[in-house]
């Protein structure tokens, strides 16, 4: 039992250091998800091979830029609690504040079933971190005025969610932010890549104290089993 419990708590503090910042990976977009479109734009969350885990849903919060299918690329890694510098909007003003608005909708949107507000959600991550850009979009290049105001709406449901739940910084340190590193990308339609690709990604991980209530009921698990050994000595260990 003693081994089993050394061994557990190794696992509990590799777990707390789970979650990479200022580290570099590899990041190739495999899908576009679900596939939803909505003003010729395909919407999060998408599908990529962050850091060799494959299917690993990713969101998009650069409206600016391209990322093309099969694209690969090298990316610099940080938390929303805890931003690089070279974050995409990470000078702009308010930059924490909203990071952690598109963080809070990321994850709504990981659960999100209702294809419409998948749609309305992947706008508000972008109207948040590129308002004018966005704003442009959705009312001089392919007006949709309902999609706007959707988006709006749910920024605003973000932030009173972050005001009456008392959120900080450290709440979303387990949404990451992949940075692609300038230079760095290949295979962008089977030819050279343009210089605005690729996006920036975030990426929703499993938070600390998730990992650590698994990890104790692994640990309440291995008891249980020590004991039942201890109370049949024909089992086999």
């Amino acid at each position: 039992m003693t081994r089993t419990l050394g061994f557990l708590a190794l696992l509990m503090a590799m777990a707390m250091l789970a979650l990479p910042v200022h580290a570099d990976t590899t990041i190739t977009l495999t899908s576009a998800g679900s596939g939803n479109v909505l003003d010729n734009i395909y919407t999060s969350p998408y599908t990529g091979t962050v850091g060799g885990v494959a299917n690993t849903p990713i969101f998009c919060d650069d409206f600016a830029d391209d990322s093309f299918i099969n694209e690969s690329w090298s990316a610099t890694v940080s938390t929303v609690a805890n931003l690089a510098g070279n974050a995409k909007w990470a000078s702009e003003p308010n930059a924490q504040q909203n990071y952690e608005i598109a963080a809070w909708l990321a994850e709504d949107l990981l659960s999100t079933t209702n294809t419409t507000d998948a749609e309305d959600i992947s706008y508000a991550i972008w109207l948040v971190l590129d308002q004018t850009g966005v704003q442009t979009y959705l009312t001089s290049t392919d007006p949709d005025a309902a999609t706007l105001s959707a988006a709006q709406g749910w920024i605003t449901t973000a932030e009173n969610a972050i005001a009456t739940q008392n959120l900080t910084p450290a709440d979303f340190a387990n949404v990451l932010v992949y940075t692609p590193v300038a230079g760095t990308a290949t295979n962008c339609n089977g030819g050279p890549c343009p210089a605005n690709s690729p996006q920036e990604f975030l990426v929703v991980t499993p938070e600390p104290g998730s990992l650590l209530l698994l990890l104790f009921g692994l640990v309440a698990l291995a008891g249980f089993a020590r004991r039942r050994r201890a109370a049949a000595p024909w089992a086999i260990n």
